[in-house]
């Protein structure tokens, strides 16, 4: 089922066209979305022999595959934020703890996307296909998708860096005094506020917020995997 449906961020896909003159075993790994094979069966050695086009598909290959673990582990705090806005006493430990270092975990692991990106980029100027200067305008232009991230960040933890504004103060108060055995009275209803009616619309604002960006950056990665492969194929006459 598509990400899309299901709510969380688009894995890369492999492109079609690499995969004409890969070995059947490959191909099975690759069709069944097995992309962490090699990394997980360790270094696969061809000899000498292995040709030119043979390295860079398995450059694209690796590529990939570091793209998607990133992308499966947003997935997996998006997932954790969800469950923990629906049912946070399903988690150990303090649920005001938990939101928020799963805010931060989620941008640690967002950042890994340039990392990858840069290192994986400058291989293009190692093939001779890229020179140097077109490497920095492909990284300026990166970072400039980027910005919008860093924005949220920025707005996140660095400005807010006390996390301002009146839902976290709330989450904050009946949080501390959950965990400290004593409870927050609604003057209204004479009733206990429970932590879930805090911490619930945060958990779904911010996993929305974490799946747009997570499914752009997924977007304008697999296009870079599209058309730098579809141009680095074709000048090897492999389309």
């Amino acid at each position: 089922m598509d990400n899309d449906i299901q709510g969380f961020i688009n894995e890369i896909k492999y492109p079609d066209y690499c995969l004409k003159t890969f070995d059947n075993k490959i191909k099975k790994s690759i069709e069944n979305n097995d992309l962490q094979f090699f990394k997980e069966k360790g270094e696969i050695n061809f000899g000498k022999s292995l040709k030119k086009i043979d390295k860079i598909t398995f450059f694209y290959l690796n590529w990939i595959a570091d793209i998607n673990e990133v992308i499966e582990n947003l997935n997996l705090i998006i997932g954790d934020l969800r469950l923990l806005g629906k049912s946070h006493i399903m988690f150990i430990g303090s649920p005001r703890i938990r939101f928020y270092l799963l805010l931060r975990l989620f941008f640690y692991e967002f950042y890994r996307f340039r990392e990858i990106f840069n290192s994986n980029i400058k291989v293009f100027e190692i093939m001779g296909y890229i020179n140097k200067e077109g490497i920095l305008s492909i990284r300026k232009n990166f970072n400039e998708e980027f910005k919008t991230s860093i924005s949220i960040r920025h707005n996140l933890v660095h400005k807010d860096i006390n996390w301002k504004g009146q839902e976290h103060f709330d989450m904050q108060l009946i949080s501390i005094a959950k965990d400290s055995g004593f409870m927050i009275i609604d003057k209204k209803t004479g009733e206990e506020i429970p932590v879930k009616k805090i911490l619930e619309p945060l958990c779904i604002k911010y996993s929305d917020i974490f799946l747009v960006e997570g499914q752009r950056m997924s977007k304008i990665l697999q296009y870079i995997i599209n058309t730098t492969s579809k141009f680095i194929f074709k000048e090897n006459k492999k389309i």
